[in-house]
């Protein structure tokens, strides 16, 4: 599926309901493509806002450890006149009491946040594969910040625990 298919769909939404089948078609279309077929999503949210307005958002979560997590949240944006956007915002995450995804106390690293919004002509997967990217990026610079002096070296080891 297109991005702008999408993101028409999401134009078109009038009530709770078309919200949640357009959150349900959105996390199938991102887990059937083969960059993040092997995640599920978490913390889901999707409602017709007061405002008229599609607001859906979910979370791609890759444990690292019970102290750290990649998050990548993706959310479909209300823009201008009933348009919106399709975006995903990665960060790592730090959980303070190490109980990793059961955590009440974590921190989001704000500093490594990379946000990207998906171009309307590529495909659904096409955009599950550049959030699999800066997830990768987001780990290769973790590891870095624990003393591994080659993003090269690091990167090549995040790629392969993602």
């Amino acid at each position: 599926m297109k991005v702008s298919t999408l993101l028409n769909k999401a134009s078109e939404a009038r009530c709770d309901e078309d919200a949640m089948t357009l959150s349900d078609i959105l996390e199938d279309e991102f887990f059937r493509a083969k960059a993040l077929n092997e995640y599920s999503a978490g913390n889901s949210d999707r409602c017709f806002g007061s405002d008229s307005v599609v607001d859906i958002s979910f979370e791609i979560n890759n444990l690292l450890s019970d102290e750290y997590a990649i998050c990548a949240k993706v959310n479909v944006i209300h823009g201008d006149e009933n348009s919106y956007e399709l975006q995903v915002r990665v960060s790592t995450v730090r959980f303070l009491d190490k109980r990793g995804m059961g955590s009440q106390n974590y921190e989001y690293d704000e500093e490594s946040e990379d946000k990207y919004i998906a171009d309307e002509n590529d495909s659904i997967a096409k955009f599950a594969g550049q959030i699999r990217n800066l997830m990768i990026r987001q780990h290769a610079s973790l590891i870095q910040s624990v003393g591994v002096s080659s993003y090269k070296l690091a990167y090549q080891v995040a790629k392969k625990c993602l």
